[in-house]
């Protein structure tokens, strides 16, 4: 489950990249009056946990109450192609993070130039992952969704 938390993260993070967009706003970017005198890498790593730890916080929390783990059904789970796109994008990740640490820029310029066609094969690949995941959660049974309901009966107390 842990592998699909991560696939979902990854996608929702890249589609809503809401972190890198405050962080952004509010430092005015990298070479803004905060994040000038720090080295690039400090930047980043801050638009990363911004952008993917809130996302995976509420996942889990949204598969915890939706029980996801026990409603999933087993040749649904998409773990090889969760894999495949979560190993190509922290790969991808850590290569870049690397790069912003050597002075010039242009390691992470090469890295950027290239990361595309690596990148859009990885969205694609967990897109299709999560659309195979969402398909193989089983319905809630009935009991479960009329324990949570009041039902009025008609009769006035």
């Amino acid at each position: 489950m842990v592998n699909a938390i991560l696939g979902f993260t990854i996608l929702l993070g890249s589609i809503i990249p809401l972190g890198s967009v405050v962080l952004k706003n509010i430092s005015n970017g990298m070479y803004g009056q905060f994040f000038r005198q720090y080295p690039p890498v400090l930047y980043h790593l801050s638009g990363l946990f911004l952008t993917y730890i809130p996302t995976a916080i509420l996942l889990y929390l949204i598969f915890k109450k939706l029980n996801i783990a026990k409603r999933i059904q087993r040749h649904y789970l998409s773990n090889t192609l969760f894999g495949i796109g979560n190993f190509i994008f922290i790969s991808y990740i850590t290569i870049r993070l690397f790069a912003s640490t050597i002075e010039g820029g242009g390691a992470s310029y090469a890295v950027m130039l290239f990361a595309s066609y690596f990148l859009i094969p990885t969205k694609i690949i967990l897109f299709i992952a999560v659309i195979r995941f969402l398909i193989g959660i089983e319905p809630r049974p009935a009991n479960e969704l009329i324990q949570n309901v009041d039902v009025p009966t008609g009769i006035a107390d």
